[in-house]
């Protein structure tokens, strides 16, 4: 029961510390720089082009025949 208590109690403090403690007011904040200053990060494209589809000619389905029935996941449905 006093282990319990005091585990409790030590959570409790962990979790009050941050609380507890006032914190400074944040300095101002300088200047914003120039516009140009963040030119250099480069530019939004996609830096790596999709890659192709699986060997075998289903797209997704890789190596894989399409479901029976040629009808997509519908499976054994046929026409009507």
């Amino acid at each position: 029961m006093k282990l319990t208590l005091a585990i409790l109690a030590f959570v409790a403090s962990v979790i009050a510390a941050p609380i507890a403690v006032p914190e400074a007011a944040p300095e101002a904040d300088a200047a914003p720089d120039a516009q140009g200053t963040y030119a250099t990060y480069g530019t939004y494209g996609n830096p790596v082009p999709n890659p192709p589809p699986p060997a075998g000619g289903y797209g997704s389905y890789g190596s894989y025949p399409p479901p029976a029935g040629g009808y997509g996941s519908y499976g054994t449905y046929k026409k009507a």
